[in-house]
């Protein structure tokens, strides 16, 4: 495995990923400022991406390309080790929070999400890339880190407003429940 910085002498298991979106950047010039304090070492800058919010109005963009294009990189760059997709998921559209519940559980978009991201985990593996694992972010709606409870990312979600903190399954939740039984029975899989 290629390092840099002084790593050579480390060992690796597996890469893990989280992986929601990605960016197009470009150099900047020693006399240009770049645009963002995320942009913090001052090298580049971040050009619009032409990636679909669907989401609403968040960072999440649908980019299942731009995963494609990281796994065949860290295989070619990183002599194909093992990656676990530790978290990939989107929330519920940004916005609809205070439409009627039946429905933000019919959330297709995030249907449209898992699907286009797990077609091209199944191409990169046929690719060759060393695919050891995939995590779906998240099963229940949760507290994040930088968004609270304002973002919910769960395929159940909670009410957070019950005292037993209800949980109704989404339809996205139904969806990847048959994707799971139906690649098991592919699969051959316990």
């Amino acid at each position: 495995m290629r390092f840099s910085g002084g790593l050579e002498c480390c060992s690796t298991d597996f890469l893990g990923i989280n992986y929601y979106l990605s960016h197009v950047v470009r150099g900047v010039t020693d006399d240009e400022t770049p645009p963002s304090q995320s942009e913090r070492d001052g090298s580049y800058a971040f050009v619009e991406g032409k990636w679909e919010k669907i989401c609403g109005d968040t960072w999440i963009r649908y980019a299942p390309d731009g995963l494609l294009a990281l796994l065949k990189y860290v295989k070619e760059t990183y002599n194909n080790i093992p990656v676990f997709i530790t978290e990939n998921g989107c929330p519920d559209i940004v916005g609809e929070e205070k439409k009627p519940v039946e429905e933000i559980l019919k959330d297709t978009h995030r249907i449209k999400y898992i699907t286009g991201h797990l077609e091209v985990v199944a191409k990169a593996i046929e690719e060759g890339c060393n695919i050891i694992g995939y995590t779906l972010w998240t099963l229940m709606d949760n507290f994040e880190w930088d968004d609270g409870f304002e973002l919910r990312f769960g395929i159940c979600r909670v009410d957070f407003e019950s005292p037993e903190k209800t949980r109704t399954m989404k339809q996205s939740a139904k969806f990847y429940q048959n994707f799971i039984r139906e690649f098991k029975k592919h699969h051959n899989l316990l």
